[in-house]
């Protein structure tokens, strides 16, 4: 009769096939490849560097990738934390093909370097002193939607858009080049500002162009714009719209010490 017992040696071989299962981490991770992802955010004061790519994250420079810290639930990517970093020989670079929203909080800061396309809406939320540069062409197909809260910052050097979308509170300033093709929204309130009064670094020489312009300002909110046919405007309780002139339709309501000016240069 056959002894059903296995052998020494398949036993071994069988616990060497399971070990290295379990113990091997997935070579794709190692190497910095991300499952797809649309969504991005992150909340303790990490600085990153954002490109169009395949879904990565790398270390440019100095370091090594077990000191960033993320997570993913679905297409949501959350980067968590860097630790051991020296910002001055190393940055952190994600890297996706397009993307649906990007939230930053708490003193947290995305850079974007080089032209980057999103085929989809794109959905921007910079809150809590948080901040977001670009360099280049900034180009989303559709529409983009843009929430600053609580002294954000935002600096997009040349926008492409069919629409857009603004809500910038609480101290928030928010510079904005290039051209829209139909419609901006624009709501600015309590002391924050679109495209008026910073420093060289941050003052684009010419506003944000589109052929239409819906504009609300409020308790000290003030903007400059350029609309190429259309200026609908409210400005009230002491905030101040300042506008490129046009030939189109202009209609301009102030209220409470609100008010207006042409401005055609910086």
């Amino acid at each position: 009769m056959k002894n059903n017992t296995s052998s020494p040696k398949l036993v071994f071989l069988l616990l060497l096939i399971t070990l290295g299962f379990f113990s091997c981490s997935d070579p794709d991770v190692k190497e910095g490849a991300l499952l797809p992802f649309s969504q991005i955010s992150t909340y303790n004061d990490v600085s990153i560097h954002l490109v169009n790519g395949p879904h990565r994250i790398d270390i440019l420079g100095e370091g090594s990738i077990s000191t960033v810290k993320w997570e993913q639930n679905g297409a949501h990517l959350h980067l968590k934390e860097i630790n051991g970093l020296n910002p001055d020989y190393s940055i952190v670079q994600i890297s996706t093909p397009s993307l649906e929203s990007i939230c930053l909080k708490n003193s947290s800061q995305i850079y974007i370097p080089e032209e980057f396309f999103t085929s989809k809406t794109l959905n921007l939320q910079i809150l809590d002193a948080g901040r977001l540069e670009t360099n280049d062409r900034f180009i989303v197909d559709s529409l983009i939607t843009i929430k600053a809260r609580n002294a954000a910052r935002i600096y997009i050097h040349e926008l492409s858009a069919r629409l857009a979308e603004f809500d910038i509170h609480d101290g928030s300033r928010v510079d904005v080049g290039g051209q829209v093709n139909a419609l901006v929204d624009l709501r600015v309130r309590n002391g924050a500002r679109f495209h008026l009064d910073g420093d060289d670094h941050w003052f684009i020489n010419n506003p944000l162009s589109a052929p239409k312009f819906q504009i609300h300002l409020t308790d000290g909110g003030n903007a400059w714009v350029h609309a190429t046919d259309t200026l609908q405007a409210l400005v009230k309780n002491g905030s101040h719209l300042y506008y490129k002139s046009l030939e189109g339709h202009l209609h301009i309501e102030k209220q409470d010490g609100g008010s207006a000016t042409i401005k055609e240069e910086h």
